[in-house]
């Protein structure tokens, strides 16, 4: 029976990791880039609410997959840096996420190019956020 517990107390430790993210709920302030279908004109982009999982003992994020799309999703490799309550993360297709901790703030950019001919909408934004 004591081996059972500590087996079980081993399982959930190991791999229940998404039990120290925390769910954040984001609302965008501001959300600026340049417009391909317009041929690279500035323009201000509509803000957008996400819910955004943040993981700092990992150092890892995770979009919710109904909400807006950064790219921040298990299927695509992600480098995040954690460093005085603030977690600073890029992506392999060129979508940052920043957030503190402490001020709540975050900033977001996409500087994602498929291709030369066919670029997509370059961007930055920020907002705040708050726990869910």
């Amino acid at each position: 029976m004591n081996k059972m517990k500590t087996f079980l107390v081993l399982f959930v430790l190991l791999f229940s990791s998404s039990v120290f993210a925390e769910t954040y709920y984001c609302v965008e302030e501001g959300h600026v880039g340049f417009d391909r279908s317009q041929k690279m004109k500035m323009t201000e982009f509509n803000t957008y609410n996400f819910k955004i999982d943040i993981d700092y003992e990992l150092q890892k994020i995770k979009e919710d997959k109904n909400d807006y799309y950064f790219g921040f999703i298990s299927a695509i490799q992600q480098s995040c840096v954690v460093y005085l309550g603030i977690i600073n993360c890029i992506n392999d297709v060129g979508s940052t996420f920043i957030f503190s901790e402490h001020s709540q703030v975050f900033y977001s950019s996409s500087l994602y190019l498929r291709n030369s001919i066919n670029p997509d909408d370059v961007w930055m934004s920020y907002g705040s956020c708050s726990k869910f």
